[in-house]
C-alpha cells in the first residue's frame, strides 16, 4: 500500500469515527484527488482535509463535495414527492441501500448515490409505476427485473424483490431476500402510512450480501466496505441477531473477512488470525484498483468468466457464451426486439451471428471459448481467493 492510499483509508477512517486525522506532509495530493474520485468519496476527503488542502487541488475537492451536499437536497425533495403521493394511492413501499446508509453517515450528504433504490409489492408494481410517470418521472424503463424512472437527473430503481435470481448464489440468499417484507415495520414519519424500514440487523446482512455480489461479479470498491463500516457502527444492530442472520444466509465467514478488512483500512486493528497476510496484501490493491463498482478494474472481466465456469462447469459456459438466455439480450439495444417477446430468442441468436460477421467480432467469442478451455489454473486459484472471501 502507498502512501496517497494510506493516506485516504486514514482519512475515511476518521470520517467513521468522527476523530481528527490528517495524511502524511510529504503526499501526492494529486494521487489521491484520482483515488478518492474513482470511489467517489472525494466530498468527504474534503470535509475531513479541507484545512490542508494544497490551493491548486482546493477547487476540485470542494466541486465534488458542493455537489454531494446539492444532490442530497434534491434527493429529499423527490422522496418527499414519492411519499406524499404512495401515501395517498395506499402502496406501501420501503427505501433500501443508499439512502438509508447515507443517513447513518456523521454527514448524510456526503454518501454519494449512483442510484435511489425502492421496494413495493410485486402486485403493486405496476400501479406504483405508473404513479411515478404520473408525478414526473421519465424514463419507464420496465425490464423484468428492477425498473428505471428518472427524475432531477437522478436514477430511482423500483423493485419487487431484494435479491433476483440472477445474483442469489445459494438456497439461503433466496430465502433471505424473500423475507424482506417480514422484516419490514412501519417508518416513523409524520404523515406518512405507506413508508416501511427494514430492520437494521436484518437491513446490515443484506448490506453484505450486496457487497457479496459484487466481489463475485464485477467487484467492489471502498465506499461499499465504508457503507458496511458505518451501518455497523450507528444503526444500533443487534448483534445476536445479527449473528443467527448470517448463519441463516450462509455468510459468517464472508461478514468476519469485510469485517475485519474494515478493522484493517478504517480502524488501524489487526486480527491476523482471520485471513493471511497475503490476501490482506492482494485484496487491499484490488479494491483500490476497482474503483467504486470494479469497472475500472480490468481483471474483473476475467474473474467474471472464471466466475462462470466456477458456477456452470466448462460446458455450460461456452454454451451461454454462444447462445446468450433472453434476459442477456434484454438489456442490449440492439435486441430491444425481444423485449416482451422471448419466443423470439432463436432470431436474436441469428442476428448476434450476423452482427459478429459483420463486425469482425467472431475473434473475441473464439478467444472467449479458448480463454474457458484453458482456465484450469487460473479457475482453481479463483477458487482458493473466494474460499478465503468465505464465498
Amino acid at each position: 500500500m502507498n502512501r496517497e492510499q494510506e493516506a485516504v483509508l486514514k482519512l475515511l477512517g476518521s470520517f467513521i469515527s468522527k476523530t481528527d486525522a490528517a495524511p502524511a506532509a510529504d503526499a501526492d495530493w494529486k494521487k489521491i484527488l484520482e483515488i478518492s474520485a474513482a470511489h467517489q468519496v472525494t466530498g468527504i476527503l474534503y470535509y475531513k482535509a479541507k484545512s490542508s488542502l494544497p490551493a491548486e487541488f482546493l477547487p476540485d475537492f470542494q466541486r465534488s463535495y458542493l455537489a454531494c451536499v446539492a444532490d442530497g437536497t434534491k434527493k429529499n425533495a423527490v422522496l418527499k414527492a414519492i411519499d406524499k403521493a404512495f401515501t395517498e394511492n395506499g402502496i406501501p413501499y420501503l427505501i433500501f441501500k443508499g439512502t438509508e446508509i447515507a443517513a447513518r453517515y456523521p454527514v448524510p450528504a456526503l454518501r454519494t448515490m449512483g442510484d435511489l433504490d425502492i421496494l413495493v409489492h410485486e402486485e403493486d408494481k405496476e400501479r406504483a409505476g405508473d404513479l411515478l410517470l404520473s408525478i414526473g418521472f421519465t424514463g419507464d424503463d420496465r425490464r423484468d427485473m428492477e425498473w428505471c424512472f428518472f427524475k432531477n437527473g437522478m436514477e430511482f430503481e423500483l423493485h419487487h424483490r431484494l435479491l433476483y435470481d440472477e445474483t442469489v448464489n445459494s438456497e439461503a440468499d433466496k430465502a433471505f431476500g424473500d423475507a424482506a417484507w417480514e422484516n419490514a415495520s412501519p417508518a416513523a414519519c409524520d404523515g406518512s402510512t405507506a413508508r416501511y424500514v427494514l430492520d437494521v440487523s436484518y437491513h446490515y446482512v443484506y448490506i453484505l450480501l450486496h457487497l457479496k455480489k459484487h466481489i463475485l461479479n464485477n467487484g467492489a470498491g471502498l465506499r461499499q466496505f465504508a457503507d458496511a463500516a458505518v451501518w455497523k457502527k450507528y444503526a444500533g444492530t443487534d448483534p445476536e441477531k445479527v449473528a443467527e442472520l448470517l448463519k441463516e444466509a450462509d455468510i459468517e465467514r464472508f461478514a468476519a473477512v469485510c469485517g475485519e478488512l474494515c478493522a484493517r483500512w478504517f480502524d488501524g486493528i489487526e486480527n491476523k488470525e482471520v485471513f493471511s497476510d497475503a490476501f490482506y496484501e492482494q485484496t487491499t490493491q484490488t479494491i483500490f484498483d476497482n474503483g467504486v463498482f470494479g469497472f475500472q478494474n480490468e481483471e474483473n472481466a476475467e474473474k467474471h468468466m472464471l466466475n462462470q465456469v466456477r458456477t456452470k462447469g466448462t460446458f455450460l459456459t461456452i454454451l451461454s457464451r454462444i447462445f446468450p438466455s433472453y434476459r442477456d439480450f434484454y438489456y442490449v439495444p440492439h435486441y430491444s426486439f425481444i423485449q416482451g417477446r422471448p419466443y423470439l430468442l432463436p432470431v436474436a441468436w441469428i442476428y448476434r451471428f450476423y452482427r459478429a460477421i459483420r463486425y469482425g467480432k467472431l475473434k473475441e467469442s473464439e478467444q472467449y471459448v479458448s480463454d474457458v478451455i484453458g482456465s484450469g489454473e487460473k479457475a482453481k486459484e479463483r477458487e482458493n481467493v473466494l474460499k478465503e472471501w468465505g464465498i
